[in-house]
């Protein structure tokens, strides 16, 4: 099966307040997560991210729409095969890890010398095995970040959903949470991944959707989603007063001694042959890109404005 997760034309509104006001959540979402890849969904708090996830999970019945779960309509059946970390999760403090995965693992019907062996496995897999016997009312942010993984994988699941799992984490936790969801990715998972943490998605996902006000406003794989276009950057070395720059210089600017020169792809060969043939010394040259931030801001803040919004 080539798809891990489908979401066609998902939609929900809920009623809140005195008056039972409808609130939209969610309009006509969809997005696929191709099997062993790496999905990023971001947007600002109140994007509809959550709720999308929550309908993913069967948490949530949507109004209209429907969720595939490697090619199955969402079911209990079709679940065994989904793990989940959420954003803020909650475990019982007065059971340590060991017994707390085996409770989890009784759950998903699993006979108990597997519980034993797949508990003892994963505690190693995310770096808890000097606190197996520890409550997990003493555990520290990081290490509940890392029992939430181990409990997520509790099932062998193939496609693990994470809600922002590098919360409150301080750098080092960060570093290594990211470190064992690329492994686990390595190791054949799917991974759809929800985070605010924009340079994380950028070096870690192989695909993004950007949600905002409940609907997707830009969706697509990274790479082509941060294509600024045929431009080029070209950094220079002593430049010769004498040269001029040709017409299809796009802006010029001075750093440490190094000329950047900013030129359209088409232009991009006549340029560096003039800055040779006048003895400039070309120390590099590289395709301008955006950064994921830098399109977040542009896609969220045009989409708060009424801008009409699209890519990938």
């Amino acid at each position: 099966m080539d798809k891990a997760l489908e979401l066609e034309n998902l939609s929900k509104t809920y009623k809140i307040g005195f008056r039972k006001a409808r609130r939209r959540a969610v309009a006509d979402v969809s997005l696929s997560l191709p099997a062993g890849k790496v999905f990023g969904l971001l947007g600002p708090n109140g994007a509809g991210k959550t709720t999308t996830i929550k309908i993913a999970l069967g948490f949530l019945k949507p109004d209209s729409g429907q969720v595939k779960i490697f090619g199955e309509p969402n079911s209990p059946k079709a679940r065994v095969h989904v793990g989940f970390l959420p954003e803020q999760p909650y475990f019982y403090p007065h059971l340590n890890a060991e017994a707390a995965l085996d409770f989890y693992g009784k759950l998903f019907g699993i006979k108990r010398a597997e519980r034993a062996k797949r508990a003892k496995l994963l505690l190693e897999t995310v770096g808890l095995s000097d606190a197996v016997k520890l409550p997990l009312g003493r555990f520290s942010k990081g290490m509940l970040q890392r029992f939430g993984v181990a409990q997520a994988l509790v099932n062998n699941p193939d496609l693990l959903i994470v809600d922002e799992p590098a919360s409150g984490l301080d750098p080092i936790g960060q570093v290594e949470m990211r470190r064992l969801l690329t492994a686990l990715n390595a190791e054949g998972k799917s991974i759809l991944l929800s985070s605010h943490y924009l340079l994380e998605v950028e070096n870690f996902c192989h695909e993004v959707a950007i949600m905002n006000k409940g609907t997707v406003i830009a969706r697509g794989k990274i790479s082509k989603l941060l294509d600024a276009g045929d431009t080029y950057s070209v950094k220079v070395k002593s430049l010769p007063k004498t040269w001029r720059p040709v017409k299809s210089v796009i802006k010029k600017g001075h750093i440490n001694g190094t000329t950047n020169l900013i030129v359209g792809g088409e232009e991009l060969d006549g340029l560096v042959d003039s800055i040779r043939s006048s003895g400039g010394h070309i120390e590099d040259v590289r395709k301008i890109t955006k950064t994921l931030e830098e399109l977040f801001v542009e896609l969220v803040g045009a989409s708060a404005n009424g801008g009409a919004l699209g890519a990938g």
